[in-house]
């Protein structure tokens, strides 16, 4: 399988979501859930399907790697696939590094309402559904919101 990187010629709503996370992505990171794309080459890979070739084969809610590995942490588009959402945030901010990024980019429901008449099951009562004082609360952290991209310090 050949991974697609930053900038896609074929997404461009994707690189414009990648492009607003950019500036938080110095050092090391790892994109969770990434797929068959990354947002750079140099960045561990984590997913569930062997087809998608990551660098680490596992659940994004429970990534074998040592506690503040990273960084910065990518969640493009996956928080909504976890059914336990907490347990996958809290898994992303015990892998990064204090002072780190996590950056999720997360459907909002307002949108994809309009875009489809009909939502799939796996985002259907999910989008915008996660605890919103859970990132809040943890020590050093701060929300930011950047249209659709948001970047949790």
């Amino acid at each position: 399988m050949e991974i697609q990187y930053y900038p896609s010629k074929e997404d461009f709503m994707w690189n414009d979501e990648v492009t607003k996370i950019l500036p938080y992505t110095d050092g090391q990171g790892i994109d969770v859930g990434c797929g068959g794309r990354s947002i750079r080459a140099d960045i561990k890979r984590v997913d569930i399907d062997p087809d998608k070739e990551p660098d680490i084969l596992c659940s994004g809610d429970e990534i074998p790697v040592s506690d503040e590995s990273f960084n910065f942490v990518v969640a493009q588009h996956i928080l909504e696939h976890f059914e336990d959402q907490d347990k996958a945030l809290k898994e992303w901010l015990r892998i990064l590094k204090p002072g780190g990024y996590l950056l999720i980019i997360h459907p909002d429901i307002s949108v994809q309402s309009s875009r489809r008449n009909k939502l799939n099951k796996i985002h259907q009562g999910k989008i915008n559904g996660i605890d919103p004082e859970l990132l809040g609360s943890q020590p050093g952290c701060e929300k930011r919101d950047q249209d659709n991209a948001r970047g949790v310090r």
